[in-house]
């Protein structure tokens, strides 16, 4: 305490004089001695009228070199006083306003000024000023000779002659005076920079005291009062630093110091007799100047003394403390906590372990204090970095840590509070699960208000939590103890916050608890529901009692008539209505059968829902709890606004079920010169994305489409369709993979419809309840443009009309559905002739229709982008029968990209501290460049991801390589051998027997899939002949071929009249349209 106080009295020793002086400043009398110059050195005669700002010695008992003169004796004039602080001018004599007097706050000041003496200006310019220096007068130096132009031997003089140079002082209030001198002086600092940057050995020991001495005499001073308000009133965004008009000449110390320190040449032992404790003191003083760009070369100064001089390094972690301390508990008004704090982190990163204690009390008595500060946003991303620090040091200190920021909470401060969630994430991310159990009853509680919380900022930082996939995991071990807590507050919050999001987020938790534990989400509801209706008796109690007292007060009333405004007091409002048990009770099926739009009960034609009652027999026994309702509202019966609930497609933590927009490809393909060829689209790529977007103005499909994408995400969607089109002599596919086909042919109430829909970019609606034949985005119908474009480019290509089309459609599609994808060919114009399965046109592809000996068995590895099929088929002559089919329906390629996004984003907001979780357009943007990371990973090893202005004006530069992507998604592949299993169990046929491995899709480039798929079958390598992005349309057209040719010569007999003997041929015949009842063989 004696240190502190002792350490305290010199960071104040500057305070005592601050009086102010009513005297006109006068002509000060010539106080200089004069002194001969040092050997040789031709710097012109120098004299001194005011003292030099660093008043001390150095250790060895020496002045200061005699060209800047210290007067220490008092001036003759008796009424010159030495100022030991800048005075403060009279009233009149600055431009800039002065600081608050001492004895008043600033709220005190501003109570003090009438209204017409506080003026209404706007923003300022920037402010500048030079500080009170101690102007050396009558200067007249000359520029001395470089070191270029005199002799090696020289040098050594020549740089003390320099240096002594440099400590001269000018004004830099008037800009015009003395420039010949400052030219000279910055030349000098200039050359030597220079000086002990290229040479070696320069460094001698007579050097030291002038260094030292020159950096203090530039340097070292009083720092001039603050211009800006103070404490709350100080606002950093409108009140800009006063910036250091002498800043040129400082700038040039500073760097020359430092390279002094930093040089190979500089020796501590030397150097500590003159860089010592007061030297440090004073350092630390100069942290509290506004300039900025000062305090950050004094932190890179500091931070190398603190690396360089072992034996300063105790006495600098406690002046640093009592800076702190001052600030925390005295007058929390100081410039360089910033800087300082982002010294002490490095400070605090090479503890050694275990932390002492004085350690631990730094943190509980100093930095967890600095939170309740009400200038915290200067310097809290500092400050939770050395907390952070501290916790990962010893895990143990959790408890205090966080009680601590619980302690200092701000209760109605959004944007603080908003600091505070960022803060509390990041020790979470670095908490041990042990100690996380010690903390989680508290903490979420404080979290659930923040839910609660009707600022949209916080509740949404609160409720990106469950964004954070360690955090997530934290819950998931204390589900029985986090779940009871924030339930009622997510329910609330479902159901009566402003925001929209914030009803898509909370439905996105709720969602990832009943999926965590289905149990413990029912029991919590219902605890839910008994608490509601425990109020709800409490309430009706409550009415009843002040119903007696009411009726009493009557009784005894005079005339039986209650005075004036006593009626008021005993009749309270009625209790508030109840939450809708129906709804609690139904929650949970809600969640996983309906939309988020249904959730919140049935509405009438006008948007507004009816919510009943729970107990009707609770309206009877309150016969005045609806008596306030508008004529013509039935009793029971609640009228409340329709909350729209949409899931927010942005959310990180997406479900396992959800799907975006970059699942489906299409190509077109031709038959000609007796081969398949795939047509190029309008941009001159083989396969077209199924994009489709739609403005007031416009329509765009495909590449257009996607590469505008991230500027109009929420009106672009994605299409379905597999045909193959057959026009005259000419044959072609058209073919295109989204998860979007497992709702043709389906009732709107099934169950698979209801689940998939909420995770489509588009809205699906019944239409009398009969199974749709379009799903329609956003009310308008872009079922067929990808049909009608597909169409297009066929007939640009072939230069004829198209009719006719072959459709290829899933294996595992049931009846109904392959008749609705021919009614949609129907309604677009094409005559759909056949339908075939997209594992037979695959195996087509890849010539397993030629005949062979024997029966051979194909297994179809088929990976899209949003779904995953997997079928064995049978080839025996010709003849292609499906044995088995198996698959994921939520599974692909977009899974994938969904690990990357998510580990991008969280890589994001640790390097940044931003979250980006809620800005569309930069998602889209991440998302491309992990698609296009991911694609390339599939031929290199590693990989850059480069997004310029990713997120506020952020940029984002990572890299990826192959087995990280593999580590990210090792899961996801290892579901994909599931269905590879169930085939061979299903068609009972061992993996040994399997001949054809068929890969089809463009996520079976990735190695590690076709790695995986090869070892499940003993190492047999697959077959990659084609590219799987066209191998179903490749098929499908060679089948179109063989259909086309059938249908030219119908009938004709397989060896022609008078053919030469033995003669073998094979020909193949097929039915004209399906269901065919008769066989008509033209005559010869």
């Amino acid at each position: 305490m004696k240190g502190f106080k002792k350490n305290l009295n010199l960071l104040n020793r500057t305070s005592s004089s601050k009086k102010e002086t009513k005297e006109t400043k006068s002509s000060l009398p010539n106080t200089q001695k004069t002194l001969p110059p040092p050997g040789n050195a031709d710097n012109g005669s120098v004299q001194q009228t005011q003292p030099a700002t660093p008043d001390r010695r150095h250790a060895s008992g020496t002045p200061p070199p005699p060209i800047v003169v210290v007067s220490s004796d008092p001036p003759s004039d008796p009424s010159y006083r030495q100022p030991s602080t800048p005075e403060r001018p009279p009233a009149g004599t600055l431009d800039l306003p002065g600081p608050p007097r001492a004895t008043l706050s600033n709220m005190s000041r501003l109570r003090a000024n009438t209204k017409d003496t506080i003026p209404i200006v706007g923003k300022p310019p920037r402010k500048q000023r030079s500080s009170r220096f101690f102007i050396t007068e009558k200067v007249d130096i000359e520029r001395i000779p470089s070191f270029t132009e005199t002799p090696p031997s020289e040098h050594p003089q020549l740089f003390i002659k320099k240096l002594h140079q440099c400590r001269v002082l000018f004004d830099f209030n008037d800009a015009s005076a003395q420039l010949k001198g400052k030219q000279v002086k910055a030349q000098a600092l200039h050359e030597m920079l220079d000086y002990i940057t290229t040479q070696r050995g320069v460094i001698t020991e007579s050097v030291y005291p002038e260094v030292v001495g020159m950096f203090a005499t530039n340097l070292f001073r009083s720092i001039p009062p603050p211009v800006n308000p103070t404490g709350d009133a100080f606002d950093p965004e409108e009140d800009d630093p006063v910036l250091e008009l002498a800043w040129p000449h400082l700038q040039l110390v500073y760097e020359f110091f430092l390279r002094f320190v930093e040089s190979p040449d500089f020796n501590t032992n030397l150097a500590k007799r003159y860089i010592d404790q007061p030297f440090v003191l004073n350092v630390l003083e100069l942290f509290d100047s506004e300039d900025p760009r000062e305090r950050d070369f004094l932190k890179t100064t500091l931070h190398r003394i603190y690396g360089k001089f072992l034996n300063l390094r105790a006495f600098i972690r406690r002046s640093i403390n009592n800076v702190f301390f001052h600030f925390v508990y005295e007058t929390e008004r100081h410039n360089g906590i910033a800087e300082l704090l982002e010294i002490l982190g490095a400070i605090i990163n090479g503890f050694a372990l275990p932390l002492k204690a004085e350690h631990k009390i730094f943190l509980t008595r100093v930095l967890i204090p600095l939170h309740k500060a009400k200038s915290l946003s200067l310097y809290h991303p500092q400050l939770a970095y050395c907390v952070v620090q501290f916790l990962e040091k010893d895990p143990a200190l959790a408890e205090d840590v966080m009680m601590g920021l619980l302690k200092f909470w701000p209760k109605v401060n959004s944007p603080k509070q908003v600091m505070f969630l960022n803060e509390v994430e990041e020790l979470l991310e670095v908490t041990d699960p042990v100690e996380f159990q010690k903390i989680q009853v508290p903490l979420f509680q404080q979290l659930t208000r923040c839910i609660n919380s009707q600022h949209f900022q916080v509740a949404e930082r609160t409720l990106l939590y469950w964004n954070n996939e360690y955090v997530v995991n934290l819950m998931s071990d204390n589900l029985a103890v986090v779940l009871p807590i924030v339930f009622p507050a997510l329910y609330t919050n479902s159901k009566s916050h402003w925001n929209r999001t914030i009803h898509g987020m909370v439905y996105n938790v709720l969602r990832l608890f009943m999926e965590i534990n289905p149990d413990l989400f029912d029991d919590s509801m219902h605890q839910y529901k008994q608490r509601k209706i425990e109020d709800q008796e409490h309430a009706v109690h409550r009415y009843n009692a002040w119903q007696k007292m009411r009726e009493v007060a009557l009784q005894n009333a005079p005339n039986h008539q209650l005075p004036a405004g006593f009626h008021e007091v005993l009749h309270p409002p009625p209790p508030s209505p109840l939450a809708d048990d129906a709804d609690i009770l139904d929650l949970s099926m809600d969640l996983n059968a309906t939309s988020i739009e249904d959730v919140a009960g049935d509405s009438d034609d006008h948007g507004i829902e009816r919510v009943p009652m729970a107990d009707p027999g609770l309206d009877r026994s309150i016969p005045d709890l609806h008596a306030s309702e508008a004529p013509g509202t039935g009793a029971g019966v609640h009228m409340r606004r329709k909350s729209v609930l949409p899931v927010d497609p942005t959310i990180m933590r997406d479900l396992q079920a959800h799907r975006s927009l970059d699942n489906g490809l299409f190509c077109v393909g031709v038959w000609q010169n007796d081969r398949a060829e795939i047509i190029a689209n309008d941009q001159g790529n083989r396969t077209t994305p199924s994009y489709v977007s739609f403005s007031d103005n416009e329509r765009l499909i495909g590449d257009a489409v996607k590469n505008q994408v991230a500027m109009n995400p929420t009106n672009t969607y994605l299409q379905f369709y597999f045909l193959t089109l057959l026009s005259g002599y000419q044959a072609y596919i058209l073919s295109s993979m989204f998860d979007a086909k497992r709702l043709i042919g389906r009732k709107f109430d099934d169950a698979e419809v209801q689940a998939d829909m909420k995770h489509l970019p588009f809205t699906v609606f019944s239409k009398s309840g009969k199974p749709p034949s379009s799903t329609v985005a956003s009310r308008r119908n872009s079922n067929l443009v990808h049909v009608l474009k597909m169409k297009e480019t066929a007939e640009a290509y072939l230069g004829t009309t198209v009719n006719n089309a072959v459709v290829a459609v899933p294996a595992y599609i049931n009846d109904s559905q392959r008749q609705a994808t021919k009614d949609a060919g129907t309604i677009s114009g094409l005559n759909i002739l056949r339908i075939i399965n997209e594992p037979t046109a695959a195996a087509i592809a890849y010539g397993l229709n030629k005949k062979v000996t024997g029966e051979r068995n194909v297994l179809i590895f088929d990976l899209g982008g949003g779904t995953f099929d997997v079928s064995l088929l049978t080839v025996e002559e010709g003849i292609f029968k499906v044995k088995a089919t198996a698959g994921d329906t939520h599974l692909g390629g977009e899974d994938f990209d969904n690990r990357l996004v998510n580990h991008f984003a969280q890589e994001f907001r640790r390097k940044n501290k931003k979250d980006l979780s809620s800005n569309i357009r930069a998602l889209r943007r991440l998302r491309t460049a992990c698609e296009r990371a991911k694609r390339t990973l599939s031929s290199d090893a590693q990989t850059s991801i480069e997004i310029d202005s990713l997120f506020k004006g952020i940029d984002f530069y990572t890299s990826l390589t192959g087995a990280r992507f593999e580590e990210l998604c090792q899961d996801l592949f290892r579901r994909t051998l599931e269905p590879v299993e169930k085939v061979l169990r299903d068609s009972k046929i061992d993996k040994a027997n399997v001949h054809e491995i068929v890969l089809v899709g463009g996520y079976t480039r990735i190695p590690r899939i076709v790695k995986l798929v090869s070892d499940v079958f003993n190492g047999k390598e697959p077959n990659k002949s084609i590219n799987p992005d066209e191998a179903v349309a490749y098929g499908a057209a060679v089948q179109v071929a063989v259909r086309r040719h059938l249908q030219e010569d119908p009938g004709s007999p397989p060896v022609r009249r008078r053919s030469p003997l033995p003669r073998y041929r094979d020909r193949w015949w097929c039915h004209d349209c399906s269901h065919q009842a008769q066989h008509h063989r033209p005559h010869e």
